[in-house]
């Protein structure tokens, strides 16, 4: 192993919590020593009592599944299968495969009780050769929607209920310590599904444990999912208000002891949620998020108010994330760190990017992501040069490498904060000797970008800055002018720059979705600024 290879795994590991290294050398050992004595897990007697809750009417899934020719859609890939589902399909990618072990797809409108049962008994089936199928994570999402679904429709069905119970304590016996964050939690509320539908008490001590002290910790102050992905927060708030619609509606099962938390979490949720979304109600794409993956901003409001849960009143903070705003522009600005430093896997360089809506519609937008594959693709779109921010000496600002690893990495700071304006840097080139300083102010018709390269006192400026701002795919470019570029949707004017180039990129309209778009390069030394303006 090189030198560079070491320092890389040095500077990841070194965040990890102790907790995750001891759970992680525990599992490999324990998988070993299973293996050797031929451990298997068994059907565990079910208890006599199951099923008999009630949900308020929840968001209803995506029709991903056609069960007349068993095809079905998953990050924009169809597939069909015919009269039975080969359940080991891993054509697409092992997260496709996850996404079809999942189930949310059962509980779309169109899907019947006979079709939904049916599928379910054939994947119980096939579940003894399936491993992958039994890895913590689909079990937690898989408990969860079964136990919608059969509710929903009244089943009640004796092998699904023991396949359910063993399901369920494999999980209890394989807790995502080693990873914690959003599969940690997740973990959770799949237990606690689980408790509530076999009234099993040991499953709800252990998924009570988990989910207030991982609420508590992962909903920072201002409401933000602390692993910084817009579609991440949307999607545990999803899992949160299905929780909270549980504990809710049934109290005889095991009282009320964790309302208040799920209710008051919920709140900030919804409130930063509410903040966060574009004017179409769209998600930003800062770090891993895609379209169409999470639920839509609006119906997760909506859903939050028919369980009376209103978004919290809050300033942003300590997410880092910042909205400005007038009467054309939107400004969503990224001022804060990349997530936790024990698990930065969804994290992005993308310390102080932005994007920016003209009157509603996207005019700047970050690269976004297409897919979770280790390859090329992956690590460009996890690039500094994939968001709309500076580069400094072609250095990335944080280490991203393997596909959901970060070494090095930068931690922003906010110097200046109002209404109208923000100014903040980060630590990303501090071994380069450099920082990158930016100002964004917003005026009553027009955006100011004022970005500074910083060197140590008395020496003098070596930077090579690049600037990258990435059009939406629908933006066209009008006319090109000494430093200004006029567009269907604003002009973008700049000074102190030294080269201004167009080139094309490929903008990741959701999973395997690329579409063809152009972005602005601009290269620079120590100051350059950009106004955006509405004249088209």
């Amino acid at each position: 192993m090189t030198t560079n290879k070491l320092l890389l795994y040095f500077h990841t590991l070194r965040h990890l919590k102790s907790k995750q290294v001891y759970w992680r050398v525990y599992y490999m050992l324990r998988r070993r020593f299973r293996r050797l004595s031929g451990h298997r897990y068994v059907l565990s007697s079910v208890p006599e009592q199951s099923g008999g809750l009630f949900f308020e009417k929840s968001i209803p899934a995506a029709a991903h599944w056609n069960p007349a020719d068993n095809s079905f859609q998953f990050l924009n890939r169809w597939y069909t299968f015919g009269e039975r589902v080969d359940w080991k399909f891993a054509h697409y990618g092992k997260l496709w495969t996850y996404n079809l072990h999942y189930f949310e797809y059962l509980l779309a409108p169109a899907v019947t009780a006979a079709e939904g049962e049916r599928l379910i008994l054939d994947f119980i089936a096939a579940l003894p050769r399936r491993p992958e199928a039994l890895e913590p994570y689909p079990i937690s999402l898989r408990l969860l929607f079964w136990t919608r679904f059969l509710t929903q429709h009244n089943i009640q069905n004796p092998e699904i209920d023991a396949s359910m119970y063993a399901q369920a304590y494999i999980l209890a016996d394989n807790i995502e310590y080693h990873l914690l964050g959003n599969h940690y939690l997740e973990n959770g509320f799949g237990l606690l599904f689980a408790a509530y539908y076999f009234r099993d008490v040991v499953l709800y001590k252990k998924a009570r444990a988990i989910v207030q002290s991982e609420l508590s910790e992962q909903v920072l102050s201002d409401g933000a999912h602390y692993e910084r992905s817009p579609m991440y927060h949307a999607i545990l708030l999803y899992r949160l208000l299905d929780v909270l619609n549980l504990t809710q509606h049934n109290p005889g099962c095991f009282g009320a002891d964790l309302l208040p938390l799920l209710q008051q979490k919920a709140a900030l949720q919804l409130g930063w949620l509410s903040q966060i979304s574009t004017p179409a109600g769209d998600l930003p794409a800062f770090n891993d998020t895609a379209p169409d993956i999470a639920p839509a901003s609006a119906n997760l409001l909506h859903y939050g108010a028919r369980l009376g849960i209103q978004p919290a009143e809050i300033s942003l903070g300590e997410s880092g994330y910042r909205v400005l705003q007038n009467a054309v522009f939107q400004c969503i600005i990224d001022v804060g760190d990349i997530g936790p430093d024990y698990i930065p896997g969804h994290a992005h360089c993308d310390a102080l990017s932005f994007e920016l809506y003209h009157n509603g519609m996207p005019l700047l937008v970050n690269t976004g992501i297409s897919t979770y594959d280790k390859n090329e693709r992956r690590q460009y779109e996890r690039s500094t040069a994939a968001h709309n921010t500076v580069q400094l000496n072609g250095v990335e600002q944080s280490e991203v490498w393997g596909g959901f690893r970060v070494a090095r990495r930068a931690y922003a700071r906010v110097l200046e904060d109002s209404a109208g304006s923000v100014k903040a840097t980060h630590t990303g080139y501090d071994r380069l000797g450099l920082r990158h300083v930016r100002a964004v102010e917003m005026s009553e018709s027009s955006l100011k970008i004022l970005d500074e390269i910083q060197t140590p006192v008395g020496q003098p400026a070596i930077a090579d800055a690049t600037a990258f701002f990435h059009l939406a795919p629908k933006v066209e470019i009008l006319e090109e002018g000494a430093g200004f570029i006029r567009t269907n949707r604003g002009r973008m004017e700049f000074t102190g720059y030294e080269s201004i180039k167009i080139e094309a990129y490929r903008y990741a309209a959701g999973y395997n979705l690329l579409l063809p778009a152009r972005r602005v390069v601009v290269r620079f030394r120590e100051h350059l600024e950009i106004v955006m303006s509405d004249e088209r």
